[in-house]
């Protein structure tokens, strides 16, 4: 080999163990990835199975439910139910009835108030914008595109969407409700696991054992003169950050 072939030869050497490099992190991420949508759909899988179980046994409970006030009324013994505990002399245990009583209850409204934070502080809302168009003009300047102005200016504005649109909170005895004009979510409060005080706030935070839980973090209730009323809903309900 002549001292001009081994150049050639160690670039065509460099270049192969580049393609094979590049191909190894391709596979990594790609499995990366695989893995993290395997993760989602089994936690959304547990999910719609955890809501299947519980809305069949709040319809088995509303239709005990009705059985015995049906026996009730024509002044005969209630009807059992497959399943349940029956208390000493014939008569349906009082687990048995009172969880019945529970789960026919309407979901009650306990509080409900509306939060503008850009009024608040104007401001900061002001300092929002120029933010917002400063990154647009960088877009604009880096790829002269319109689409990707517009990419860039709706995730932008959905990233501060809870500051500069008005939220309503709504706290009922099995969720809590948040909703603006492009969103409305609503959670349950068996998935809140603790919550943290602020002096204009409370951040109620998922589970953090669950990859949701981790990825979603919480929801923050901005209190509007409030704070009390919030925090004796929000005490009863979910557990304090030890």
């Amino acid at each position: 080999m002549t001292e001009d072939e081994k150049p050639a030869s160690q670039d065509e050497t460099g270049r192969r163990l580049g393609s094979a490099a590049a191909a190894t992190h391709g596979k990594d991420l790609l499995k990366r990835k695989q893995e993290y949508d395997r993760q989602v759909r089994a936690e959304r899988e547990q999910e719609r199975r955890r809501a299947e179980e519980e809305e069949r046994r709040r319809k088995e409970s509303a239709v005990q439910g009705r059985q015995t006030r049906g026996a009730a009324a024509d002044g005969q013994s209630p009807r059992r139910a497959p399943g349940s505990i029956t208390a000493p002399g014939g008569a349906l245990g009082p687990v048995i009835t009172s969880r019945s009583a529970e789960d026919e209850k309407e979901d009650q409204v306990l509080l409900t108030w509306k939060v503008h934070l850009l009024r608040r502080n104007r401001k900061t809302g002001t300092w929002l914008g120029i933010a917002v168009l400063a990154g647009v003009s960088v877009v604009w300047i880096s790829f002269h595109s319109i689409g990707w102005v517009l990419l860039s200016l709706v995730l932008l504005l959905g990233s501060i969407t809870t500051y500069i649109l008005p939220i309503t909170y709504t706290l009922t005895d099995r969720e809590l409700r948040m909703r603006t004009l492009v969103a409305n979510e609503a959670k349950p409060w068996r998935r809140f696991a603790g919550f943290s005080v602020y002096s204009d706030a409370v951040h109620v935070a998922f589970d953090q054992h669950s990859f949701r839980g981790r990825m979603l973090r919480g929801y923050t209730l901005y209190f509007e003169g409030n704070r009390e009323e919030v925090m004796a809903i929000v005490r009863d309900r979910v557990k304090p950050r030890s």
